[in-house]
């Protein structure tokens, strides 16, 4: 929404005076728009990074069931027996 808002203000004057104030428009959208695009890629490689994460743990997890290692959470008997906790499949 910032970004709509500026590039709406953002009229090119042509008289000497406003030469500094055209300038300090450019500068800023321009530092804007980096900012902007620096938080897509940051998220863009955080997501990435967490998915090759998963991926291989899964990958480890299949591993370890096939070799027959791995084991599923315990469940807690005395909370068993108390009917609280039962064990899901």
């Amino acid at each position: 929404m910032m970004i709509i808002l500026i590039f709406a203000d953002l009229r090119l004057l042509t008289t000497e005076q406003n030469v500094q104030q055209n300038n300090i428009i450019l500068v800023s959208t321009g530092h804007i728009l980096g900012l902007g695009s620096d938080m897509v890629r940051n998220g863009y490689e955080a997501r990435y990074k967490h998915q090759a994460q998963g991926i291989a743990k899964a990958k480890a997890k299949a591993k370890a069931k096939a070799e027959g290692k791995y084991r599923c959470h315990r469940v807690n008997e005395s909370l068993q027996a108390l009917g609280i906790v039962t064990h899901r499949q």
